[in-house]
């Protein structure tokens, strides 16, 4: 499997994973506050599911890259360190 594929499942499962915590909390407080009927809150679970899909498949990406620019930024391997040590 390519690099750009591991990528892209791993941004679709955590856009998956976020857009089924956003239909929870709907589904809960939706039955929480009451009033609504099961199909009312079952149409509004899968809305809520696609619209947030739609919006993280747009975010989860540039997040991902840049949390992993970060991450390497900051890294340093072993040696570099002994090296510094040693120099100071």
């Amino acid at each position: 499997m390519s690099k750009g594929s591991r990528e892209g499942l791993r941004n679709a499962g955590i856009s998956m994973i976020l857009s089924l915590v956003v239909v929870l909390i709907f589904y809960f407080a939706a039955s929480q506050i009451g009033g609504y009927d099961t199909v009312d809150i079952l149409g509004g679970a899968v809305y809520s599911f696609i619209l947030s899909m739609i919006i993280s498949f747009s975010i989860i990406p540039k997040l991902v890259s840049s949390l992993s620019e970060k991450r390497k930024a900051t890294s340093t391997p072993m040696g570099d360190n002994a090296t510094q040590r040693k120099e100071e």
